[in-house]
């Protein structure tokens, strides 16, 4: 998805701009997205083709389906082209820094360089490993019968094999909250990013707010 997709990439050249759901009138398509993202994004390109628009609030977006027009975006005319504005809000910066993720240009390429031989076969080769140990010793400690909070599950296998990869640390340690007290911090920190980056820090939501003091 990219907001500032050219709408030329549509294929129907005499089109004023690319096709797409309607919406409602304030929240755009962000309910139905949120509700079942995955099959409302299927049934668009079922519907409206290879370049679906539509709007989230008062943002409008492009989903690009073809092959070729995500490589038009992503690499042959990259320069063309900026980072999606959720990602250039200033908490998502606070939050990630001047990085790959949020940065541009020469200094984009001059991280990607740097960055690049963490992603070489062998090396990836070795993060599988230890996502599949990971993964081994987490349903070691299921029972049958047991109930599970997967997404919570989820959450610390995916900590714990970046903190491993990256930063080549042990697992985590079990603290008094159980796995709970980490796990929650950083879900609290991803949905007030998620809040602030649709509002793009000009609405309060009950989410953000806790956060708001520790602004500089």
């Amino acid at each position: 998805m990219n907001e500032v997709v050219s709408e030329k990439l549509t294929k129907k050249p005499n089109a004023s701009r690319a096709p797409g759901p309607k919406g409602s009138f304030i929240q755009g398509v962000m309910s139905e997205f949120n509700r079942d993202t995955f099959g409302f994004i299927e049934r668009c390109r079922s519907d409206y083709g290879d370049v679906v628009r539509m709007r989230f609030l008062y943002l409008t977006a492009h989903f690009l389906y073809h092959p070729a027009d995500i490589e038009y975006v992503s690499v042959t005319n990259a320069k063309n082209f900026i980072k999606s504005r959720s990602l250039r809000t200033p908490f998502f910066r606070r939050l990630v820094g001047n990085g790959l993720l949020t940065s541009e240009g020469e200094v984009w390429k001059r991280q990607r360089r740097l960055a690049q031989p963490a992603f070489h076969r062998q090396r990836i080769s070795a993060y599988a490993d230890v996502m599949v140990d990971y993964a081994g010793r987490m349903i070691a400690d299921w029972r049958e019968g047991d109930e599970r909070d997967i997404h919570r599950d989820m959450m610390r296998l995916t900590l714990e094999i970046v903190v491993k990869t990256l930063f080549q640390r042990g697992r985590l340690r079990r603290s008094r909250q159980g796995w709970a007290s980490p796990v929650a911090d950083c879900e609290a920190v991803c949905f007030a990013g998620d809040c602030e980056m649709d509002s793009d820090n000009r609405l309060p939501t009950l989410h953000s707010s806790p956060f708001q003091p520790g602004r500089t």
